[in-house]
């Protein structure tokens, strides 16, 4: 494999991964009062993100969809969801929950309650239009970026 064919790989695993972002996205704006609404636009923004998290390649071993492709009016939105993954829905850090813990040693006993934010990785569920929007428009770029890898391929 050459690296022009593994670009084009990977060019076309991110779409795919968008499209998937994009129909999970699109099912849960359309069937809010659904229980699983809320874990499914969770895992709508995680398949979203994966496009731009670290892939390991065997000819470049470190590849990642470039911020290039997103909409300049959409890159707040996309750096929000993408610190929301690495904060809330693909790890747990402990620095957003805010905790803190208080043990209260009255009469020989030891009560511990604790207080934290509470996040339930729907903030931006308000905003599933424009993260819709964002996936769109990004998608029409890098189908114009497939056809240009895919047109210069050798065999």
């Amino acid at each position: 494999m050459t690296e022009q064919q593994e670009d084009y790989i990977h060019l076309s695993v991110c779409i795919n991964q968008l499209n998937h972002a994009w129909k999970t996205l699109n099912l849960v704006k359309n069937t809010k009062d659904n229980p699983l609404s809320g874990p499914a636009f969770c895992y709508g923004l995680i398949e979203y993100t994966r496009a731009y998290t670290t892939s390991r390649g065997t000819i470049k071993r470190k590849r990642k969809l470039d911020q290039k492709w997103i909409p300049s009016k959409y890159l707040a939105l996309h750096n929000r969801i993408i610190d929301a993954r690495d904060k809330i829905h693909a790890h747990s850090d402990l620095t957003t929950l805010e905790a803190f813990l208080h043990i209260d040693r009255a009469n020989n006993t030891k009560p511990i309650s604790m207080i934290q934010n509470n996040i339930n990785g729907l903030e931006e569920l308000e905003n599933i239009e424009d993260i819709i929007h964002l996936i769109e428009e990004t998608l029409n770029k890098l189908y114009m970026e497939q056809e240009l890898l895919e047109a210069s391929l050798k065999f």
